[in-house]
């Protein structure tokens, strides 16, 4: 089998990894001489990208477009203490009027950490503190309640699972 029969078997494969079948697009779109801006913009991605693995594909073929091994920055709050940090700081602390944006901002300029870092970090742990309580949730519906005649029926379409799961949200 050729380079570009082998080029074009990766950019369409369905079994290789998505990384690995753009790369495969990248350097094939090149060897048919479009241009690196185009292929960007086809692509969705930097045209420095296009560039880096046509460069690599050029000094090394088809194992240049392999996934380097630790090319990423390291991470560097990753350690129990920072993260137990953050969260004791979100579980124990509540800003007035907080909010999710709020809440992390706070955060941030509390432990020093990324914005990133801490979102990510709530993401992964499922945390999202100062979210809306039942409280403000029960006092929303006896204002619907209250200002909405009897004699009409009121559906609510509801995604805040924790707060219309509170027993005196049910009742």
């Amino acid at each position: 089998m050729g380079k570009r029969e082998e080029l074009v078997g990766i950019a369409h494969s369905r079994r290789l990894l998505h990384g690995m079948v753009q790369r495969g697009q990248i350097v094939l779109a090149c060897a048919e001489g479009e241009s690196h801006l185009a292929i960007a913009k086809r692509l969705g991605i930097s045209h420095a990208t296009v560039g880096r693995w046509g460069r690599r594909y050029h000094d090394h073929g088809i194992e240049g477009l392999q996934d380097e091994q630790g090319t990423s920055r390291p991470r560097t709050h990753g350690a129990p203490q920072p993260v137990a940090q953050v969260l004791n700081t979100a579980l124990q602390s509540r800003p007035p009027h907080a909010t999710h944006g709020s809440v992390l901002l706070t955060l941030v300029q509390r432990t020093g950490i990324s914005r990133s870092t801490v979102h990510r970090w709530f993401h992964l742990l499922n945390l999202q503190p100062h979210r809306h309580r039942h409280q403000k949730f029960l006092s929303f519906l006896q204002q619907i309640d209250g200002s909405v005649p009897k004699s009409l029926e009121v559906h609510l379409s509801i995604d805040n699972d924790c707060t219309h799961q509170h027993a005196k949200v049910k009742r």
